[in-house]
């Protein structure tokens, strides 16, 4: 026997069902995190490492090149070759 349902009830049911919804999403979040720290994995994922182009790799290695002639240069240091 169908019955007239009516807009405070149907309300009422929406927002009950809505709770029910957080309250279980909740639940899933900790079951997902135990899972992935008992896997060994971290819950946050590590940042993509940066690639770097072959001119900026050019420059850093002329860079390096630089440093190390100023420092081989002082006074009283002998190559140790």
């Amino acid at each position: 026997m169908p019955t007239k349902l009516d807009p405070e009830l149907i309300t009422a049911a929406i927002i009950g069902y809505e709770v029910e919804k957080t309250r279980i999403d909740g639940k899933i979040v900790e079951l997902r995190a135990m899972l992935s720290f008992g896997a060994g994995e971290t819950a946050t994922p590590e940042a993509p490492t940066r690639k770097r182009s072959a001119a900026t790799r050019r420059r850093m290695a002329l860079a390096q090149k630089k440093r190390w002639a100023i420092k081989g240069t002082l006074p009283g240091r002998t190559c140790g070759r």
